[in-house]
């Protein structure tokens, strides 16, 4: 069994795509309940395979991946959804609909959900007050700023209180400025009891942070 603080556990993870390219391999790692964790490295090292594990995009080769109690590998395609409910994740191309309102793209997750609409509408703006963007939440995507949109896909990742928040590259578009204010908003997010991991290949956004960090190279750990 789990112990109760660890939030994931990867035991000797391998995976191999139908090319027999070897983008993750043998790996073991461990990230504790309420922890801030950097993966980093180059493109190309895994940091993005490993991620998509932990959410079941993709199925591990080989190897056992435990995330909130849960072997996830065993996880039938039809119970995925319940996995999802308990993690967020951001992208570093943002992923939020141009066609809909901040509003209305924070809140189609809880509406997938089936959550109902007085439910929504306070878990959404608690979200946007959250990230600042309480007064945007009627514009559209085309009005708001490279910062303005990853704080949008911000919201919509922890509008349902997730307890791991995955961020792959969040920061990769944007100027340093707007990068601080990100960082700053994940810190936040993490200080609030969700365990945060977050992938790049910013050596020096890694060492500002003074977080626990896992050094990926060609789908090997390799230090930690």
């Amino acid at each position: 069994m789990q112990p109760l603080s660890a939030i994931v556990q990867m035991f000797h993870v391998y995976k191999t795509f139908d090319d027999n390219y070897r983008a993750l391999i043998d790996i073991n790692l461990r990230i504790e309940k309420g922890e801030f964790l950097f993966l980093v490295g180059p493109s190309g090292a895994g940091k993005t395979t490993l991620m998509r594990l932990l959410f079941r995009e993709e199925r591990a080769s080989s190897g056992q991946i435990i995330v909130y109690g849960r072997n996830i590998n065993k996880i039938k395609a039809g119970r995925i959804y319940q996995l999802r409910r308990k993690i967020g994740v951001v992208f570093q191309d943002f992923k939020i609909i141009p066609t809909k309102t901040v509003f209305d793209n924070v809140a189609y997750v809880l509406q997938v959900l089936g959550q109902p609409k007085s439910e929504i509408e306070r878990k959404v703006y608690a979200a946007l007050n959250r990230v600042g963007l309480e007064k945007r939440m009627d514009h559209y995507p085309k009005k708001l700023s490279g910062g303005e949109q990853q704080r949008v896909a911000i919201a919509r990742a922890v509008v349902n209180d997730p307890v791991l928040l995955l961020a792959d590259e969040p920061t990769g578009n944007l100027d340093a400025d707007r990068a601080h204010e990100i960082m700053k908003l994940f810190n936040d997010i993490n200080l609030h009891g969700t365990t945060v991991l977050m992938a790049t290949h910013n050596i020096g956004l890694v060492g500002k942070m003074k977080k626990r960090a896992i050094y990926l190279r060609e789908g090997k750990i390799a230090h930690c």
